[in-house]
């Protein structure tokens, strides 16, 4: 039998999705409110849930750019940017350089 998580005020689909599917994971919890999930994010971590994850996927973006020749658009949608545009604005917001930049400081 598969049993049903629950994310509760989450407002973004594929952001709930995503929580639900980790939140499965964890033995004997089957609900989780999303209050809670934020508080414990910054307690861990010091950090948003969100700032967490936009850092989470420019360094996942970071060793893509190092070590792959997959152009900026792939990598985007790799970590999960729907556009190259918001990966772009994400990675300068973390980085201070744009993702062809740091790209071109590695060679």
């Amino acid at each position: 039998m598969q049993e049903k998580y629950n994310v509760i005020g989450m407002t973004c689909a594929a952001c709930q999705a995503r929580v639900q599917k980790s939140v499965s994971n964890l033995t004997g919890v089957q609900e989780c409110n999303v209050n809670l999930l934020k508080n414990s994010m910054v307690v861990t971590y010091g950090l948003p849930i969100a700032t967490y994850m936009k850092e989470y996927r420019v360094h996942q973006a970071m060793k893509l750019l190092r070590e792959t020749d997959a152009t900026i658009a792939d990598i985007a949608a790799r970590v999960g940017y729907e556009t190259q545009g918001k990966f772009s604005k994400a990675f300068k917001d973390v980085t201070q350089v744009l993702p062809t930049e740091y790209r071109k400081m590695q060679y």
